[in-house]
């Protein structure tokens, strides 16, 4: 089976260069590479840019939960990187991004977006995508073709509750960390002071 026979849909993002970005109240989130988050499949917010609503002329805006954004050019490293869309957004995203929507009733989508983080993982998308001078891309019309082999749907459920537990505690633990820094960093200017 190839990845062309479980996508029902796929958008691609909308062009904004940064000049022509605008307030919250003026236009909608427009999601980016970065607001995927490298190690796990979700979105992150920290970094917000907004595109004008008069630029979205057509249906390019707009998620639904279960949709998977791949992203289709970035760095080399970075092509590939997926997120798992876990709500209805009425936000659109850049053209480095492409959005996939599978047919439920094959695939589960979450078990489709471990299957591609898992290639991103391995290097697979950088050791096949198109190099440009700064860039790199990794074209739908080569995802299409990607042979994926998936478990009855019935199987692919506890499949992925399995993997969404690891992903919550590698979650945990990477939050642990960042907070142990954290007060070390606290503690260590406290308890060894710094001279003037």
């Amino acid at each position: 089976m190839r990845f062309k026979d479980i996508i029902v849909e796929s958008k691609d993002g909308v062009a904004c260069p940064k000049t022509e970005l605008t307030n919250e109240k003026q236009g909608i989130w427009q999601l980016r590479p970065f607001n995927i988050d490298d190690s796990t499949l979700t979105l992150v917010s920290s970094t917000k840019y907004y595109n004008s609503l008069s630029r979205i002329t057509d249906n390019r805006h707009g998620l639904e939960k279960g949709d998977i954004l791949f992203n289709n050019t970035n760095s080399t490293e970075l092509i590939g990187k997926v997120a798992l869309v876990d709500r209805t957004m009425k936000e659109c995203i850049f053209n480095h991004l492409t959005c996939i929507r599978v047919d439920r009733n094959d695939a589960h989508p979450s078990f489709v977006a471990y299957y591609l983080q898992n290639h991103w993982a391995q290097r697979y998308f950088a050791n096949k995508c198109v190099q440009w001078v700064n860039q790199a891309g990794y074209k739908v019309s080569q995802l299409e073709l990607l042979p994926i082999s998936l478990p009855p749907l019935e199987e692919q459920k506890p499949i992925v509750e399995i993997l969404d537990r690891t992903e919550r505690i590698k979650r945990h633990h990477r939050d642990a960390v960042e907070r142990a820094e954290q007060l070390c960093t606290a503690l260590r200017g406290k308890l060894i002071p710094i001279p003037p």
